[in-house]
């Protein structure tokens, strides 16, 4: 670790974990009230200075606080926003600054608002930088625009979500685990490597936190908003795939295993802008398919965040110009995996979240068979995802004693 970010202290880190889920729990159609005018110049010179610590690990402590990346996040909902917080520069700061918290406080980066903050800016450039590799591959971008009242970073999982189903496309396949140009990790066949979004120990020291820090992770995002988590989870999957690919499989299945657990956190927590780059992740990897003899060793409150978070993604919500609450489109192939993911999280003690459970995934179920153009998959896999979906319960809510 450099000396400078030796010098980060607690001093820095903002609001506490309950202080800060309050704060940011309102701020999705616009920053915070309580952050103040908008000042590019302002902006711009903190975008700088965390990305000179990202580019040179040196940085004036003095210019470091945690308004220094509440002034990037105000600058991110700005129109030139995702273009300017889309550096590989910004980004290596945020991530070095995340592992300073680890290393040097011995806490979670995500119980300090410093942390969330440089969270949020990574996966917003994460998803600025895959839009603009994606365009310099020549992969075909169809920005959506949302009107003037929308700000522009909620474009950023839209366009995302687009690039990564082209990403996932042009560089999916076990003889295709070597392909990151748009990385610029390796080059592929059709095109030649670039300059590194992130480095290939930086993926991996984001990987390792995220996956340490997964209950409360998911806890934090469960109750904010984040665009840009396809981003994240497409950049891990090729360092993970890569792994594979330097390695061996067998070395890689820590990897995958870990990988699997941000993933569907992140499915759980995702925009339905989103939804389908995540289908186009996994599709190209069994590995990351949930399966119910995968049982993780969990406390009964991080099983019960994890069943509760599922719930709340499945549960209708209003829909303007509609009466009554709407279920929420999700792919068939979504729901059967994540089916057998929160399955795995059953224990006795979670007897309370069953109806709930059983609620949405009936509804779900009902939906998707309703539709006229439903999925010609269904009848096939209607009886496994059932039986993914309800079996775990039967011996929890009849003799919970027994476990």
């Amino acid at each position: 670790m450099d000396n400078s970010a030796k010098e980060i202290t607690s001093s820095h880190l903002g609001m506490e974990l309950e202080q800060y889920l309050l704060a940011y729990r309102s701020a999705i159609m616009s920053p915070p009230d309580w952050f103040g005018p908008w000042r590019y110049e302002k902006g711009r010179a903190n975008i700088e200075i965390i990305s000179a610590l990202g580019r040179d690990g040196i940085v004036n402590v003095d210019d470091l606080s945690v308004s220094t990346l509440r002034s990037i996040l105000h600058h991110s909902y700005s129109p030139t926003g995702r273009r300017e917080l889309g550096s590989p520069a910004l980004i290596s700061g945020c991530i070095r600054i995340l592992k300073s918290i680890r290393d040097e406080i011995g806490e979670s980066p995500f119980r300090f608002e410093l942390g969330f903050l440089c969270f949020h800016v990574i996966a917003i450039g994460m998803g600025g930088c895959l839009i603009e590799r994606g365009q310099e591959l020549g992969f075909e971008v169809n920005s959506i625009t949302f009107g003037s009242e929308i700000p522009k970073i909620y474009e950023v999982p839209v366009d995302t979500s687009q690039v990564i189903v082209e990403l996932g496309s042009h560089v999916g396949g076990r003889q295709r685990d070597s392909h990151n140009c748009m990385l610029g990790w390796s080059p592929c066949p059709e095109h030649k490597q670039g300059s590194p979004v992130v480095s290939l120990g930086e993926a991996g020291a984001l990987l390792d936190l995220l996956y340490m820090d997964r209950h409360l992770f998911l806890g934090v995002l469960r109750s904010t908003y984040l665009p840009g988590l396809s981003a994240i989870t497409f950049i891990l999957w090729r360092y993970v795939t890569y792994q594979r690919f330097l390695n061996g499989p067998n070395k890689a299945q820590y990897y995958f295993a870990a990988l699997q657990e941000v993933l569907w956190r992140c499915f759980l927590v995702s925009t339905p802008h989103e939804q389908a780059s995540f289908q186009h992740i996994y599709q190209w990897d069994k590995e990351l398919w949930p399966k119910q003899s995968q049982k993780p060793k969990a406390e009964i409150h991080h099983s019960k965040l994890v069943i509760g978070t599922f719930i709340d993604r499945l549960s209708p919500v209003p829909m303007i110009g509609v009466s009554g609450n709407t279920p929420r489109s999700v792919l068939l192939s979504d729901l059967v995996n994540s089916f057998n993911y929160v399955a795995s999280y059953f224990q006795p003690g979670c007897e309370d979240l069953i109806a709930g459970y059983f609620g949405v995934v009936i509804e779900h179920m009902w939906c998707i068979k309703s539709m006229p153009e439903s999925d010609p998959q269904f009848n096939r896999a209607i009886g496994t995802s059932m039986l993914a979906a309800f079996c775990p319960y039967d011996p929890v809510a009849r003799s919970p004693h027994q476990y």
